[in-house]
């Protein structure tokens, strides 16, 4: 599964639900939370229960993200993830292990992705990641600040810490991880500098909040020529010594073992996916 980009698309609208089909996305999140006013929540689940099975969202993934259990609408939103079958049911506001297990006693057999956005999310990140339907993290850093009564800046600089700490448990117990939304759209310079970031602490890649944004985003996201000739030489020059009966070689004067064999496979791979649907 590919997962450079992202996308928050709210439900109170079958226009956006519609046009998110022809979106350059990895992924979309039908987002029956922050993106939907009260009024709405009803009339909104309603109307995602009856158009989901009319879209074909072609290769791109399609998550739905339901309200928290504290609210009045959360059980309700799990009970039509059940019936309709996304790819993934995201779950905000999540603290501990149990905010996943009551929605996973829902779903059931359905993939979860945890929202890390709450201080007591952080401090329990092994545990969460214990859940036996979790594939992944949104890291949300809008929420967090908030609560941490913290300043989110433009680059985040003040955000490494609890970046550093979702991508560190993340690829400990392999799952996805993806970055926060950057919130100024007239901003590019931001965009691309946070998404370059993202990818420098090991993000696998970044969520959006509007089309405009993906092309930058599956661009920082995507290996780079070079990575992929990288790529390429490597797995030549390791499958070589394996035959010979060694485990390390060299490339470029560089020591090539087993683990560089690896990323390079999942280069390759991610590349060859990434040039099936052309974007």
């Amino acid at each position: 599964m590919l997962t450079r980009s992202f996308i928050f698309v709210p439900t109170h609208s079958e226009k956006m639900m519609r046009k998110a089909q022809t979106f350059r996305a990895d992924g979309v999140i039908l987002d029956l939370e922050d993106a939907v006013a009260p009024e709405e929540k009803d009339a909104s689940r309603e109307r995602l229960e009856r158009f989901l099975g009319e879209l074909d969202f072609g290769y791109k993934s399609v998550f739905v993200r339901i309200n928290a259990f504290e609210t009045i609408w959360g059980r309700r939103d799990a009970e039509v993830v059940r019936s309709i079958k996304p790819d993934a049911v995201v779950v905000p506001k999540v603290k501990d292990l149990r905010d996943l297990e009551v929605v996973a006693e829902i779903t059931g057999d359905i993939p979860l992705v945890s929202m890390i956005e709450t201080p007591q999310a952080i401090l329990n990140l092994n545990n969460i990641s214990r859940c036996r339907r979790l594939i992944g993290f949104f890291f949300g850093a809008a929420d967090l600040t908030g609560e941490l009564n913290m300043t989110l800046t433009r680059f985040r600089n003040e955000m490494i810490y609890f970046m550093s700490a979702v991508v560190t448990v993340a690829h400990a117990r392999n799952l996805f991880v993806l970055d926060t939304p950057a919130f100024d759209l007239r901003d590019e310079e931001a965009l691309r500098k946070q998404a370059e970031f993202a990818k420098i602490m090991g993000f696998d890649g970044k969520t959006a909040i509007h089309p405009a944004q993906l092309d930058v985003i599956n661009e920082v996201f995507s290996p780079r020529g070079e990575e992929v000739e990288w790529a390429k030489r490597v797995k030549e020059v390791f499958e070589k010594a394996l035959k010979q009966g060694r485990g390390v070689t060299t490339l470029d004067g560089k020591m090539i073992e087993r683990i560089h064999y690896r990323r390079a496979l999942k280069i390759l791979e991610y590349s060859a996916e990434i040039n099936q649907r052309g974007y």
